[in-house]
């Protein structure tokens, strides 16, 4: 019994031994023994942790496929490598300003809802961008798809550094001129920025809310999600209380 500890115990000290050889800390403890300077071994930054990988999600597959199997039929998704000189929300303005060139019939009303740049629009592909979609009832538009689809499929089909809010195309603005033209964006800044303009002209702390919405506006589809606009306007409207209130006083 005797020799079957003594082998245990041997046979842990070699894994111990051979475990500090493997991690390079077996000479860091020589060393510290014996009186020398320690030595600290470096990471290997050309081991797995330190590396990059480039792992194609099934999300990102499925992108793949799409981009494939409707680069084939009618459909036609216009992707350009010259795209990755520019961030895509910079490609998207361009896109809507070049679209209007070559549809002057357009630029009043717009293209039609869902069917250029929006949260709808995205859904309506049934690939799970912006909620559900039954993919039986799958619809995408050929400008929706010659433009901002394009450029969302460009980056997000590569690595995922490319996978940022800056290479979408989601805009308020692209929305709202693109799908309803000067007519939807005139609705937008009259009705809308206008109205909250006209009710807070007298409150200079109400103007940097309306500015952060604004500047907002060019980074998402707002108006289709409950997010920021409920909270700009629940602001706007306590500031617009309060001013009524000390005019009654």
């Amino acid at each position: 019994k005797e020799l079957q500890n003594q082998k245990l115990v041997q046979n842990n000290l070699d894994s111990e031994y051979a475990m500090l050889q493997q991690k390079g800390l077996l000479s860091a403890i020589i060393a510290n023994a014996t009186g020398k300077k320690p030595f600290i071994p470096k990471p290997d930054i050309n081991s797995l942790p330190y590396q990059n990988i480039n792992d194609t999600t099934p999300f990102r597959r499925e992108l793949i496929s799409f981009t494939k199997e409707h680069q084939q039929d009618s459909v036609a998704l216009t992707i350009k490598d010259e795209w990755q000189k520019k961030p895509g929300k910079l490609i998207a303005m361009q896109q809507t300003l070049s679209f209007f060139r070559t549809h002057p019939q357009k630029i009043i009303t717009g293209d039609g809802m869902g069917c250029f740049s929006s949260k709808l629009a995205f859904r309506a592909t049934a690939l799970n961008l912006s909620g559900g979609y039954p993919k039986t009832f799958a619809y995408i538009n050929n400008d929706f798809a010659e433009n901002h689809l394009a450029v969302f499929l460009y980056f997000f089909t590569k690595q995922k550094e490319l996978h940022s809010v800056t290479n979408t195309p989601d805009s308020v603005y692209n929305q709202m001129l693109g799908e309803y033209g000067l007519a939807g964006i005139a609705a937008l800044l009259i009705f809308y920025v206008g109205f909250f303009i006209k009710r807070t002209k007298n409150l200079i702390e109400a103007f940097p809310f309306l500015f952060i919405l604004l500047s907002a506006f060019a980074f998402g589809y707002w108006f289709e999600q409950l997010s920021i606009v409920p909270f700009f306007e629940l602001m706007m409207f306590l500031s617009i209380r309060d001013s009524n209130l000390k005019i009654a006083a």
